[in-house]
Order: C-alpha cells, then sequence, then structure tokens
C-alpha cells in the first residue's frame, strides 16, 4: 500500500475541486475516508505532519492561515470577513 502521505496527496487530486481541493478546507474524518483513506492512514497522515488535527475528527492540510486554524481548534470556520481581514490572506 501507499505511504500514508502519498495516499492523501493521491485522494485529494483524485477529488472534484469545488468538494475537496480547496487549500483551506476543513476535512472531517468522513471526508477523508470517502476519498479512499484508512483510519490508519489519516492517523499516520497527522503524525508524519501531512494533515492537522484541529479536534476530534477534524483535520486540515498544513500552511492555513493562523485565524484559520485558531476557528477550526474553537469549532468554527472562517468567515468571509474575517478571511478578508488576515494578513496571511
Amino acid at each position: 500500500s501507499p505511504l500514508p502521505t502519498q495516499a492523501l496527496y493521491d485522494a485529494l487530486q483524485g477529488a472534484p475541486v469545488h468538494e475537496y481541493r480547496h487549500a483551506h478546507r476543513l476535512y472531517g474524518a468522513g471526508d477523508l475516508r470517502r476519498l479512499g483513506l484508512t483510519r490508519r492512514q489519516i492517523s499516520a497522515c497527522v503524525a508524519g505532519g501531512a494533515l492537522q488535527s484541529m479536534r476530534r475528527g477534524v483535520y486540515l492540510l498544513p500552511g492555513a492561515p493562523e485565524v484559520v486554524v485558531v476557528a477550526a481548534k474553537a469549532g468554527g470556520r472562517v468567515a468571509c470577513v474575517s478571511a478578508l481581514a488576515s494578513p496571511d490572506s
């Protein structure tokens, strides 16, 4: 089987752009499972730094602006106004 990071990359490359390939999209465990990743691969991606765990069952790709990370860890999402006000955007 492919390395977990490669499996994640392959899954995202084959995913519909409008659904899964947004750079700062939050991924639920169910989203990643629908893309073909196993629980073990998801855990390995987190351990290897290919995914960041925001809270139980919610993941983000590395490199997201701090405002996105803070909102995700708090259980929220960034609205348009917050995104525009962020110096990272």
